[in-house]
């Protein structure tokens, strides 16, 4: 009597030997979706869109879809498949983005750009200096006391966010007067801010702002407004991965976490704002409790808000596939797998897939059945088709001569 081949409901199995295979399983499943109910269902084709090459990045969210080609990122108009320049990276590395309060940030290694919520230009992060700074010097003119100044400069944008402060150097008034700004370059988008220190003391504070249409400026008022509070710090450097967390920008350049300040998004101190890790990063991801951070030794969870209070712990020893992370609202997932709305992390590693829960604990998904070569590439998509959710990971080839694999697996 014949016995039935058994519906494989629980999909691919790499590992186990040829005459090994568990009930429920097949060695390859290529180009079909294997329903929850084992059945197969052959995938839908694809249509070319655009030709050409250089093509390495891709991003999609409601306020459309980003593509890296070469050394730019475009706005790609998805009806017509036109693309509009939208940034020039400087470099043909993978570009990264995210999403932070509405805003749209991408960076590589070379640059790092953001598209506020309510424009449609890109612009880089971080407002910086002019690259020629005035010259200062006294001026009899003013109501400032006899003594002596330092003064410093700020640049502020048309959205009035600021850039670090300069000190531009010290002035003398025996008698009392002003301090004469000049040599500027007129800058018709932005507006500038001096802050002085009271005569013969220390601390810089708020003095004047003026606009950027003048190529010299006298102060006369006595620093009497905030103080400077941008001292020591840079525009947020670029680097592979960006996220935002808390308040905070994120970015891992290397083997290196680096974080803006609190409320400065673009800005961070180059003195004490990263974070050590062992070799490469390879993620990292923001959820409601901390961070995920991929490494050569696994993935950690660095749990809170605040970096000066994290503590990170290892949550997973596999190592994961570069870049592979997506994070997910965990209302995807069966009820067996995480029971929460909230966010979740999801990362190919060399066990396979693994979901990091909102508060740091990470479930490994299939590990008896799937494993990675290390040292991969990857990107990840959640892709939803006649009512089955697959995320599906293309690995990029590790040489020329190599190819690309796609792995997937069905989350509900």
């Amino acid at each position: 009597m014949s016995r039935a081949i058994p519906l494989p409901t629980l999909g691919v199995d790499l590992l186990s030997d040829e005459t090994g295979l568990a009930e429920g399983t097949v060695r390859r499943a290529e180009n079909v979706d294997i329903r929850r109910d084992g059945s197969f269902k052959r995938r839908d084709g694809y249509a070319l869109a655009v030709t050409g090459d250089g093509f390495h990045s891709l991003h999609h969210s409601s306020r459309g879809t980003l593509v890296g080609r070469n050394g730019n990122v475009y706005a790609l108009n998805t009806e017509t498949f036109t693309p509009s320049l939208l940034a020039e990276m400087g470099g043909v590395d993978p570009v990264d983005f995210t999403e932070i309060n509405g805003h749209t940030y991408f960076t590589n290694s070379t640059s790092a750009w953001w598209v506020p919520a309510d424009e449609a230009v890109a612009r880089p992060v971080g407002v910086r200096l002019p690259a020629t700074l005035p010259l200062v010097e006294a001026h009899p003119n003013g109501a400032l006391a006899a003594g002596t100044y330092s003064v410093a400069l700020s640049r502020v944008d048309d959205r009035d966010e600021e850039s670090p402060t300069k000190l531009l150097g010290q002035v003398q008034l025996p008698n009392g007067g002003g301090v004469r700004l000049f040599g500027m370059d007129p800058d018709l988008t932005c507006s500038y801010r001096v802050y002085l220190t009271p005569p013969d003391g220390d601390v810089l504070y708020l003095s004047e702002s003026f606009s950027g249409a003048f190529s010299e400026f006298i102060v006369t008022r006595a620093p009497d407004g905030a103080t400077r509070t941008s001292q020591h710090l840079k525009p947020l450097i670029p680097g592979e991965f960006i996220r935002g967390h808390a308040g905070r920008t994120y970015v891992a350049r290397d083997d290196t976490l680096y974080f803006s300040e609190a409320l400065r998004p673009h800005l961070y101190d180059p003195r004490h704002n990263f974070i050590k890790f062992a070799g490469q990063i390879t993620f990292i991801e923001s959820v409601v409790a901390g961070l995920y951070v991929g490494d050569s030794r696994g993935t950690w969870f660095l749990h809170g808000d605040e970096p000066e209070q994290f503590q990170p712990r290892l949550v997973s020893s596999p190592t994961a596939v570069r870049r592979s992370c997506i994070k997910l609202p965990g209302a995807h997932f069966s009820k067996d797998i995480t029971d929460t709305d909230h966010d979740v992390a999801i990362w190919l590693s060399t066990e396979g897939y693994m979901l990091g829960n909102f508060g740091g604990d990470v479930l490994s998904l299939h590990p008896e059945r799937l494993r990675v070569a290390a040292g991969l590439e990857g990107r990840s998509r959640l892709v939803v088709r006649n009512g089955i959710k697959q995320i599906i990971t293309l690995i990029a080839a590790t040489t020329a001569s190599g190819y690309g694999v796609a792995i997937d697996t069905t989350i509900q």
